[in-house]
């Protein structure tokens, strides 16, 4: 079921009605989080009923494994305790690489034959890079905390609290990736008059307003960037593609996390913020501090702690950073294009944090720096993200290096393009910047301080919305 869908539309409405009225007749305790957790499993099973069954199957082996390590916590066995979660960490890691990986291994092992079809032929379940994540981040703060988590509820509550967590329809398909800790508080009583009805409302239509007016109208723009042939097209073509899709991966994905927050928000709970206007990074790190930071702030606590951090030596860190990169890369997809682009960005993170070695800069005595200055580095830090996004829409790194060399060597067919195609990005990436620009503008306290702004922006969201959708497709990180 996708958000942009009208079956997705009827579904909340009706998802809402229940939550909060449901818990007026019958008393029982839990009653909010039973309907969100049969809500869940019907917004997979919706689409397949094959994606229902294994969430369920993953929520319950991880609801079995913390019923033993409860066990082993009344014998006071830590060790025991830690064996278990140890254990079914690794076993959640080996089901995602089974469902995603096994069969780009097994042809790079064994080559084409019928293992590698079958393993090829067998269906991703949808959401499994997510709520994979989502149980290692209970079975990893629950081991952290036993004795904080064990204590304060019952074996009844502790089940219900673990299943509603792990099918929680608003985020766990495609983030954002919410940390146990931060999401079982909130597992209570939720009451409508305690919604703020305001915050929901933007958050949704901003979520929409990306997603619908500007990345479904995109991708009829940046159709070119499929092709693995660039002889006689423009480079114009290609730089504008190449920005346009940038323009539409942060729309959609932000569009998908705007509506998966504001859904939350409907119904008693808060996620993470995923995005802090990304594309006015200075640096790839501060990029990666503004980019998708629940999946960065997930790998920074569980993976990237977990190897040492920056605690054991320069060299060391810099392996953590390749290693949580490559992580993080790989994690997108099984192909070696996903680990290219995130062996890449992890050389770049490197790369900076030896500089920033090398010249002793002490972050807390920051000198102010020139505006102009700021920007230009705004503006290649936009470039070379942009060309590493070329990784995520084409077929694979030829193409990649293709279209790369035509930015470079095709200015002889300059003029070989759709001037009207070109455009159209163009006016189509113009949200994007405004977006950020407005963030900057309000961050230095030179405009839209005003409240009367913000109904501005509504109404010309609320029109483009009626007046210019575009062609609805499933959101880009749907496939991760």
């Amino acid at each position: 079921m996708l958000f942009n869908s009208t079956a997705f539309i009827i579904f909340i409405f009706a998802v809402t009605l229940l939550y909060y009225l449901v818990p007026l007749i019958i008393k029982i305790k839990g009653v909010q989080s039973w309907i969100l957790i049969f809500s869940g499993l019907f917004f997979y099973a919706y689409l397949n009923p094959f994606y229902a069954i294994s969430l369920l199957a993953c929520s319950i082996f991880n609801e079995l494994v913390v019923l033993c390590m409860y066990g082993q916590y009344k014998r006071q066995n830590v060790k025991g305790v830690k064996i278990f979660a140890g254990s079914a960490i690794a076993v959640n890691v080996f089901i995602l690489f089974f469902f995603k990986y096994s069969s780009l291994f097994s042809g790079l092992l064994l080559g084409e034959g019928d293992v590698t079809s079958f393993l090829a032929g067998l269906p991703l379940p949808l959401g499994i890079s997510f709520y994979i994540f989502h149980g290692i981040s209970m079975l990893a703060d629950i081991n952290g905390n036993t004795r904080g988590f064990f204590e304060k509820s019952g074996r009844w509550g502790r089940f219900v609290g673990i299943m509603c967590y792990m099918t929680f329809f608003a985020n766990s398909v495609s983030g954002p990736v919410t940390k146990f800790n931060d999401f079982e508080p909130q597992i209570k009583r939720h009451y409508f008059k305690e919604v703020d009805l305001k915050k929901v409302f933007e958050y949704l239509l901003l979520g929409y307003f990306f997603k619908v007016c500007v990345a479904d109208n995109m991708q009829n723009y940046t159709i070119l960037l499929t092709e693995k042939q660039f002889g006689g097209v423009s480079p114009i073509a290609v730089i504008v593609q190449m920005f346009g899709y940038s323009c539409q991966i942060f729309a959609d994905f932000a569009g998908y996390s705007y509506i998966a927050i504001g859904v939350a928000l409907l119904l008693g709970y808060k996620l993470p913020e995923n995005f802090n206007s990304p594309y006015i990074s200075k640096s790839i790190t501060e990029f990666w501090k503004r980019w998708h930071i629940s999946l960065s702030s997930w790998l920074k606590q569980y993976v990237y702690f977990s190897l040492g951090g920056n605690r054991k030596g320069k060299i060391r860190t810099y392996f953590n950073l390749m290693a949580v990169m490559l992580i993080g890369g790989i994690w997108h997809g099984a192909d070696w294009k996903y680990l290219l682009w995130g062996g890449l960005h992890g050389l770049l993170l490197v790369i900076e944090r030896i500089f920033i070695n090398l010249t002793n800069k002490n972050r807390n005595e920051k000198k102010k720096e020139l505006f102009v200055v700021s920007i230009i580095r705004m503006f290649i830090t936009f470039i070379i993200v942009s060309w590493l996004w070329l990784f995520f829409k084409m077929d694979g790194y030829e193409a990649v290096f293709g279209a790369t060399r035509q930015m470079f060597t095709g200015w002889e067919d300059v003029m070989a393009m759709d001037t009207t195609g070109v455009l159209m990005a163009c006016f189509y990436m113009l949200p994007v910047f405004a977006f950020h620009g407005v963030y900057i503008a309000k961050e230095k306290g030179c405009l839209f301080t005003g409240k009367n702004w913000k109904f501005v922006f509504y109404a010309v969201m609320i029109l483009a919305l009626i007046l210019n959708r575009g062609t609805s497709d499933a959101f880009i990180y749907f496939q991760y």
